[in-house]
């Protein structure tokens, strides 16, 4: 898994290693639909022919959410009602508006069209579930969980129609005032063949083990799931003072993510510098990779 800024070509061959079966990249929602109804897809088709080139897969994944001060979508989806700040510091989508998922839905089925018949496309990503709005945010965009979920649910559901030979990829996490809806959205969307998973691979992080990683018991044997693994993953600390390393192997995460969240697939943000130093980077994850380059069936 790719960040933007270290994601051309060369970057993807240097990445190519033993156990790797193929990328996950981030676009960008602006960048595919430079205007309204317009689409741009020049870079994932460059990107599709590279890793074509060397018998690997792509994921796309659709960025409406982000972390800096970057807006995600074009200028006709600017104004409050369709994009707002979130806490994180960026921007998201408003992803419960019905004309953000009319519209999302329209470039699920232009990406499908244009791409669902090449055997090395995998599929599309959508960002994680968490939108990252405060309270007042919610309120004034005249949220609540079930449009949430209803939004969810359509906007998958187009997507994998869209895409019958292919596969759309679900990164959930939280669901702001009803968390129990994740499960509902997932088992939705199962016998359409969705892929759903999440952000981090952390198998001591108390929020996720309160909220999240119950839903991966619960989905196994009626989803295909999957696993990422974060930046703060590299560096997430033992509890127990008596493991013999501070942080969570990579071999721990895989092993976690294999048992506990029972995925199909893994994916292995590309972090190249440790943070802290004596921590763990995607170069400590390759013999993992190499060794064990299917995870689940």
């Amino acid at each position: 898994a790719l960040f933007r800024n270290v994601d051309d070509h060369a970057m993807m061959l240097r990445s190519i290693e033993p156990g790797t079966q193929g990328f996950l990249k981030r676009y960008t929602w602006n960048e595919l639909e430079p205007s309204l109804g317009v689409y741009d897809f020049s870079e994932i088709a460059s990107h599709l022919d590279l890793v074509a080139s060397q018998g690997m897969q792509l994921i796309v994944m659709i960025e409406d959410k982000t972390f800096v001060n970057e807006k995600p979508t074009r200028a006709y989806l600017w104004n409050n009602q369709y994009t707002r700040r979130n806490i994180p510091g960026g921007f998201s989508a408003v992803r419960y508006d019905p004309y953000v998922v009319a519209r999302l839905k329209a470039l699920f089925r232009a990406i499908g069209k244009r791409f669902d018949a090449n055997p090395n496309f995998e599929g599309v990503a959508l960002q994680e579930s968490a939108i990252g709005f405060d309270g007042p945010t919610l309120d004034a965009t005249g949220y609540t969980p079930e449009k949430y979920r209803d939004a969810l649910i359509a906007v998958l559901s187009e997507g994998a129609q869209s895409m019958p030979t292919s596969r759309v990829f679900w990164y959930m996490n939280f669901l702001s005032r009803k968390q129990s809806y994740i499960l509902d959205v997932a088992l939705a969307v199962a016998p359409l063949g969705v892929v759903v998973g999440g952000p981090d691979v952390r198998p001591e992080d108390h929020a996720l083990i309160r909220h999240t990683y119950p839903f991966y018991d619960q989905l196994k044997g009626k989803v295909k799931l999957f696993g990422q693994v974060e930046p703060s993953c590299y560096n997430h600390l033992h509890e127990d003072p008596s493991a013999p390393t501070k942080y969570w192997t990579p071999r721990e995460l895989y092993n976690f993510a294999k048992n506990d969240m029972h995925a199909n697939y893994m994916f292995w943000v590309r972090v190249g510098k440790p943070n802290p130093s004596d921590s763990y980077t995607w170069q400590d994850a390759l013999p993992v990779m190499a060794n064990n380059p299917v995870i689940n069936p």
